[in-house]
């Protein structure tokens, strides 16, 4: 197997890098959310590392001291994992365009908790149906789009971007074609 080489006088400072990685995700056509997400962790990244800091001086000891920053700053373990995904992301693609040695990184272990749920009183009082005759049309669309999302599971992006031709009420179907991974899907429909 080929070993990959560092590019000979190819410098960028770690801002230029996360630029390029932004560039890199548009030329993959990544959602706009997607990149704004990693935009927003660029701005925490910038707390630690400074911008104009040369790529080529990152190293595992500088992740490892970065996590270990994290873990004094944030007591989230699950935003902590957020912020350690993106910048093992954005550093594994300086390691493929060469511009970084390559070492190992990896998140840390995060406690599973108990997820509260709704209790049956308060779903049926979420999901009562209002006095058509006396709500307004705001509460009467919340009611709607609530009890959409409750009983298909589509992300709210996905609600947003059904139109009228995607309702199917003869087969009690939606065409859901805007989603997460891009993939269409046919979601049944309860009525009643």
């Amino acid at each position: 197997m080929k070993k990959i080489r560092m590019a000979r006088g190819v410098t960028f400072t770690f801002e230029e890098g996360c630029n390029k990685y932004l560039e890199n995700c548009r030329q993959r056509n990544l959602r706009e959310g997607t990149i704004g997400h990693y935009r927003q962790s660029y701005t925490q990244f910038y707390k630690y590392f400074d911008p104009k800091m040369s790529i080529e001086d990152i190293d595992e000891q500088i992740y490892k001291d970065y996590v270990l920053h994290l873990k004094s700053t944030l007591d989230n373990d699950v935003s902590i994992n957020s912020y350690l995904r993106d910048l093992i992301t954005t550093l594994h693609f300086f390691m493929n365009e060469g511009w970084l040695p390559h070492f190992k990184m990896q998140a840390i272990k995060v406690d599973k908790s108990h997820i509260e749920t709704y209790s049956e009183n308060e779903l049926q009082l979420l999901l009562k149906k209002p006095n058509i005759k006396k709500c307004s049309f705001t509460e009467y669309q919340s009611w709607v789009m609530t009890n959409f999302l409750f009983s298909t599971g589509v992300r709210q992006r996905s609600l947003m971007h059904i139109q009228i031709k995607n309702l199917d009420f003869d087969n009690n179907v939606v065409y859901v074609n805007v989603t997460k991974n891009r993939k269409p899907l046919i979601v049944p429909l309860t009525l009643g």
